[in-house]
């Protein structure tokens, strides 16, 4: 290297913000949702042939359907009440203009800041000056970042008012064909006193297959649209979470602006450790942490995801469950999880000693031998990061000495992608089985603490 002091060195044209990641994952969030793809193909032309067909048997019925079709849509209150029954495409194309309106001023934003910073910094120079431009254009980038999400918003709100409009639609056509069939069923048995009886079977057993075959993959296409639009959503608000977070990091004056980041802990499995903070069954599935007190039990070679793809893995076991507020739940192994034919069940008594550890909470009823390796226990990926705790029971308590606790013991199955092979225990008084605050708070379960 010269020792000239004309020579200068390089210039480090990264940025604070650069190389994270977020913008690109935005984009790509951005780019799905635009493209429509996650509306399912069925939503269009549902049921167009068997329309067809209960045209052709029932030319009468099909246009007083028509008709009614008409002054459904047009007439005061039947339009008012079909769009409280089905949606108003027109307010959620209302919505996609609000989003329109942010991105242009989002676009606008970022215009603005591109020419200020030309504008001020155009007779400067300098290793300072070219780190502060980057800097700028770092954060211009961002901010057309969220106007594109903003743009995806809009135009996946759009799709969605189609969506509506189908589903708008299919509850006005079916309306009125059953109303317009009925009459002209009804004058048909009367006109011909009742010698038509066998073609109106017809007509209707057509008509039915017609509506019902619309309805049904209709309303599932509508289900499946509306969980994978839900899906990216949560996706680009998450990486927009993260970018957000991260600019205001380092901004002047921002919480982390001059410390370094402290890198996260991680398992000798490639997973991070968490900080033991709860975390959303969604999160752990887009990114698995794993909790201190489940780091010694967990394998280096364990996969979370038994080998699947995440989006195998859910389809394999997840299941639909409108009780809860995702609108699914796991599908949780038969037989109780237990290897059929493993199960003994037996009096606990004075003399047993039990060091036992559960993964979860306070409803739960499933233990396990103290350390016992998690895949040996078949639980889903969100169990990594719930906390695990130690017991003892108290085999001294007087329920023990009358011999009214008995436990299960049984071999873990298969299941979620692992091997099983574990241990697990369950408590019982007769037939009732007993969790673990209901243990706890009987005296019969002393929480010896969190493990790890």
């Amino acid at each position: 290297m010269s020792a000239n002091a004309l020579v200068a060195g390089p210039v480090d044209t990264s940025s604070s913000l650069s190389g994270t990641g977020v913008v690109e994952s935005v984009s790509d969030l951005c780019q799905s949702l635009q493209s429509g793809s996650w509306v399912a193909i069925g939503l269009s032309g549902v049921g167009a042939t068997l329309d067809v067909a209960a045209a052709v048997v029932d030319p009468i019925g099909s246009l007083i359907a028509a008709g009614l079709g008409w002054l459904m849509e047009h007439l005061e209150p039947l339009k008012g009440w079909l769009d409280d029954l089905t949606g108003d495409a027109g307010a959620v194309l209302g919505f996609a203009a609000t989003w329109d309106n942010v991105a242009g001023a989002m676009d606008s934003a970022s215009t603005e800041l591109d020419r200020l910073v030309r504008t001020d910094l155009e007779a400067m120079s300098g290793a300072a000056i070219t780190s502060y431009a980057t800097y700028a254009d770092d954060l211009a980038q961002r901010i057309r970042a969220t106007k594109d999400s903003a743009t995806s918003m809009a135009g996946s709100l759009r799709t969605c008012a189609t969506v509506v409009q189908v589903v708008h639609d299919l509850v006005r056509d079916t309306l009125a064909q059953l109303v317009g069939s009925i009459i002209s069923w009804a004058a048909e048995a009367v006109l011909t006193l009742g010698l038509a009886t066998p073609v109106i079977a017809g007509q209707v057993s057509t008509r039915v297959s017609s509506l019902a075959t619309r309805i049904g993959r209709s309303v599932t296409d509508v289900l499946t649209s509306a969980k994978s639009l839900k899906n990216l959503i949560e996706a680009l608000t998450d990486a927009l979470r993260r970018m957000g977070t991260h600019l205001k990091s380092h901004l002047p004056g921002g919480r982390g602006a001059t410390a370094a980041a402290t890198p996260t802990p991680r398992h000798p499995s490639g997973m991070p450790l968490s900080d033991g903070a709860p975390r959303s069954a969604y999160d752990q599935l887009r990114d698995p942490h794993i909790s201190p007190s489940n780091a010694s039990i967990v394998d280096a070679r364990y996969d979370p995801f038994g080998g699947m793809t995440r989006e195998e893995f859910l389809a394999t076991y997840r299941r639909s469950d409108s009780t809860t507020p995702d609108g699914w739940s796991w599908d949780w192994p038969p037989n109780n999880g237990a290897v059929p034919g493993s199960e003994v069940r037996r009096a606990v008594t004075a003399e047993d000693t039990f060091r036992l550890d559960r993964i979860g909470g306070d409803g739960g009823t499933y233990f396990s031998p103290l350390d016992t390796p998690l895949d040996g226990r078949a639980l889903p990926p969100d169990r990594l990061n719930y906390t695990r705790t130690e017991f003892e029971l108290n085999t001294g308590h007087e329920t023990v000495k009358d011999g009214l606790l008995t436990i299960e013991t049984s071999e873990i199955a298969p299941w979620f992608g692992q091997p099983g092979g574990g241990v697990q225990h369950r408590f019982f008084i007769g037939t009732r089985e007993l969790t673990q605050k209901e243990l706890i708070d009987g005296g019969l379960l002393t929480r010896v603490g969190t493990t790890g």
